[in-house]
């Protein structure tokens, strides 16, 4: 990478080779650190955004999903929070995974999708009816005496950088905004969006 000048001595007269001094070579690794230590941190929010947006669009996805396979087989199909890809939790710790099942005509459930646990942050709904579950009936709508909510994605940034979506009472999902303007997304009541401190 470096080649450090010589100079010497034949016959009485100095020889140059071609190089770089060693100051040079300093010089050139001390600005490459500079510009490093400026562009990583740039880059770690970057991938923690990016992230974020992944895990909004899958649970938003999946919530799409079931409600499209609620109208698809004319019966109730729940999208719940699940650590096992089969029961459900009974707490909205989102992002230990989900499941998308149904409960066919012999009574028997059917798992329809699965999605792992989040590899980093949380995910955790807001308003929801039952924190853990989301059930759509046939009409694509959310069952009767259920309410839609917020889903939040967070990661150790804090609110300011969480990216969140809205699930209406007839199933719709949109993605939250800032309506306030103050740096945080709202959530489905106007709030700002909150993340949990563990």
């Amino acid at each position: 990478m470096c080649q450090i000048v010589i100079i010497s001595r034949v016959s009485q007269k100095f020889e140059l080779q071609q190089g770089f001094t060693l100051i040079e070579c300093l010089m050139v690794i001390t600005i490459a650190g500079i510009l490093l230590s400026m562009a990583v941190p740039s880059y770690n929010n970057h991938v923690g955004d990016n992230r974020m947006r992944d895990t909004i669009n899958d649970i938003s996805g999946a919530l799409q999903f079931a409600r499209s396979q609620a109208i698809r087989l004319r019966r109730d199909v729940m999208v719940c929070a699940s650590a096992d890809g089969d029961s459900c939790l009974s707490s909205d710790k989102w992002e230990e995974g989900w499941v998308v099942s149904y409960v066919d005509g012999s009574g028997t459930r059917l798992v329809l999708k699965v999605h792992q646990g989040l590899e980093g942050g949380t995910l955790r709904s807001s308003g929801l009816s039952n924190a853990s579950r989301v059930n759509f009936n046939r009409t694509g709508s959310l069952v009767q005496g259920e309410q839609g909510g917020s889903f939040i994605a967070c990661d150790n940034r804090g609110a300011s950088d969480a990216n969140a979506f809205v699930l209406s009472n007839l199933g719709f999902v949109h993605i939250a905004y800032d309506q306030d303007e103050d740096g945080i997304e709202n959530d489905h009541s106007g709030t700002n969006v909150t993340c949990p401190n563990s």
